[in-house]
């Protein structure tokens, strides 16, 4: 064993203990597999600390592309960020589902925004309102345009979800932004 798995191993007792976001951190940097893993477990244990951005913000500064892989790669992951936990739909993991979107990968943001709207613990209009807003402010940053630019796809996505929402103001207005594209 050397001093690389004691550090593991030194870092997954402080986890186990205390929690501790910042210890899947150093974790990440050493082994960002067994974060993930060990970030999992403990939403098994405590969605409502685990599963909020913090630990998904910190994983994404260690590695985007890494974190990236290990969500769409793990349809039970997505579950637990996407389908049980109150901040399915804000910071980090808001944004992370408005990338999907933007930059076309329609098959993944449709798996995750299923799991969005059979989410028990909040309000579905309110969720669609933020992917909406997300997405139109990530596509103008993206373009550099006062306007959003969406291409088919994304818009009949979005669409889809909007038009599962029920009657309401919130439902109108979203429609209505969508149809000025």
């Amino acid at each position: 064993m050397n001093n690389k798995d004691i550090r593991k191993y030194d870092l997954m007792v402080q986890i186990g203990n205390q929690g501790g976001a910042a210890a899947i951190k150093e974790l990440a940097g050493l082994d960002f597999n067994l974060a993930v893993d060990l970030w999992e477990y403990k939403m098994l244990k405590n969605i409502d600390t685990f599963a909020g951005e913090d630990v998904f913000q910190i994983l994404e500064s260690v590695s985007e592309s890494k974190l990236r892989a290990a969500v769409l790669g793990n349809p039970a992951l997505q579950k637990l960020i996407y389908g049980t936990s109150e901040a399915s739909c804000s910071g980090a993991n808001l944004q992370f589902l408005a990338t999907l979107i933007v930059t076309s990968k329609i098959n993944e943001a449709e798996d995750i925004l299923k799991m969005v709207k059979n989410n028990p613990t909040g309000d579905f209009a309110a969720r669609m309102h933020a992917v909406v807003d997300a997405v139109f402010a990530l596509s103008m940053g993206k373009t550099g345009t006062k306007k959003a630019s969406l291409n088919h796809k994304q818009t009949i996505l979005l669409f889809d979800f909007v038009s599962k929402m029920k009657a309401g103001t919130t439902k109108n207005l979203l429609t209505q932004r969508l149809k000025e594209l």
